[in-house]
This record gives C-alpha cells, structure tokens and sequence, in this order.
C-alpha cells in the first residue's frame, strides 16, 4: 500500500510538473506581449500601443459599455490622452486556457496626469486584467481589457 501511494505520488508531481512547463511557454509569451505592449506606450504614444495590440474584435471595458475594436479602441484612448498623461503598467502573473491559445494576465498601472499650471501632477493607482489571444500568425493581439482605479484613501 505505501509504494502504491509512492507512486500515485510521483505520477501527480510529474504531471503537475510537466504541465506547468506546458504553460510557462504560452504564458511567458503573453506576458512578454504586455511587456511590449506597455512599452510601445511610452515610446509611442498611449492610443497608437492600444491601436496596435488589440485583436480586430478586441473589447476594451469602459464606464458605459465596452468599446469593440482596434480602430474604435485608438480613437478613444487618442480623445482620453488628448490633455497628455502617461500610463505604466506591469503584468504580474498570468493564467492561460487548457490548450494555451488564450492567456489571462493581471498586473498593475500607474497614470500620471500632465502636470498643471502649477506645475504639480496627479497620479492614480490600479489593477488591470486583459485576456492576450495568440493570432494565426503566432503573434499575441488582446482580446479584452479592462482596468479598475484603486479606492482613494480616506483622510
């Protein structure tokens, strides 16, 4: 009986093993795609990274209903960083579908708002969640995102 359970054991820890090293792959690649995606937002432009990350049905949530894809999505964040600002993110982990075509990636943003006349500059603080989809091409492309603002401390 205790080298049945030895080896039930290890056939468990094998499994688990070997499909966590399945995962990483597409979930290293997701998240990688976040890395690039955000910083494509520093270096050219909030709206031109999400223009050009989102899948061609991609939703972005917003207050009042989802915005559907890329063209959509870019005018948008292009009329919501008109006044400038910056937006930073950082995914943190990531949890992909049973076949790895579909990865869900949390993380955190930080956006700072141009500074005033004068000369200080709001920051808000959140959690964000996007779904990365892996495209024919093999490329990553989003499929859905959304981002909640942290609460604003009490005085």
């Amino acid at each position: 009986m205790r080298g049945t359970f030895r080896s039930v054991t290890a056939v468990l820890l094998a499994a688990t093993a070997l499909s966590a090293a399945a995962w990483a792959g597409p979930v290293d690649d997701a998240m990688q795609a976040d890395r690039d995606f955000a910083k494509m937002a520093q270096d050219k432009g909030v709206a031109e990274a999400f223009g050009a990350y989102a899948a061609p049905n991609a939703l972005r949530f917003v207050p009042g209903g989802p915005e559907k894809g890329a063209a959509v999505i870019k005018e948008s964040v292009t009329k919501d960083f008109a006044d400038g600002g910056k937006l930073n993110w950082e995914p943190k982990e990531g949890m992909p579908s049973a076949d790895g075509s579909v990865v869900v990636v949390w993380g955190r943003w930080t956006f700072t708002a141009p500074k005033n006349d004068k000369g200080v500059s709001a920051e808000a603080h959140g959690t964000y969640l996007t779904v990365w989809a892996r495209q024919a091409d093999g490329s990553w492309k989003y499929s859905h995102d959304i981002g909640n603002a942290d609460p604003k401390p009490k005085p």
